[in-house]
């Protein structure tokens, strides 16, 4: 299986650079920057700020991949019912991959 990268300049932190990443790593891209009301710059500057990653590829990467993986977790999550009535969302953090929960004041 061959995966084509696609090379687009995007204006980081005030500066031009260019990256190269696959077709799907863009669309996921765009999708995580279209769920936050962001432009696609303004989340890939984000990322560049925050990377321990060597390239801002590679960040960008990681990222998606992070991105889909907390969208799957959530959708696991929610589908809990007896926790989700039981706990608000704001007492609730991704730790090491999991859901934990926070704090115990259960919703009324």
């Amino acid at each position: 299986m061959q995966f084509k990268c696609e090379k687009r300049s995007l204006f980081v932190a005030g500066r031009r650079t260019s990256v190269s990443i696959e077709a799907e790593f863009w669309e996921g891209l765009q999708e995580a920057a279209k769920e936050r009301g962001w432009l696609l710059r303004q989340l890939v500057t984000s990322i560049d700020a925050e990377r321990r990653e060597p390239s801002l590829s590679s960040a960008i990467r990681v990222f998606v991949l992070d991105y889909y993986r907390d969208r799957r977790q959530q959708q696991t999550w929610s589908a809990c019912p007896f926790l989700s009535r039981r706990y608000s969302t704001e007492h609730l953090e991704v730790r090491n991959g999991a859901r934990v929960i926070l704090k115990f004041k259960e919703q009324q």
